[in-house]
């Protein structure tokens, strides 16, 4: 399940967002660089190793960011990205 319409916090970069998501929902059972290197794999798996560093973006309020198809795919990635 992802939801139709995101709710990024469009002043974070693609990365950062990850990295959090990593950090709240993988069990505590796995250590911060296994963390981190699931976040790296989450990023190749899914394409989005161009926009890593990228502000996400809030079209509605003018601040410039990822593209659509990048956001769908970053959504995809908070969602089950974490799920091993």
């Amino acid at each position: 399940y992802v939801q139709q319409d995101d709710l990024f916090i469009g002043t974070l970069k693609v990365g950062e967002v990850l990295r959090f998501q990593a950090l709240l929902r993988m069990d505590k059972h796995f250590s911060y660089e296994e963390r981190m290197t699931r976040v790296e794999e989450v990023i190749v798996e899914l394409g989005l190793g161009k926009c890593r560093n990228s502000l996400i973006g809030n079209p509605e309020k003018g601040i410039k960011g990822i593209s659509g198809g990048e956001r769908k795919r970053l959504a995809l990635a908070c969602e089950v990205g974490y799920i091993i």
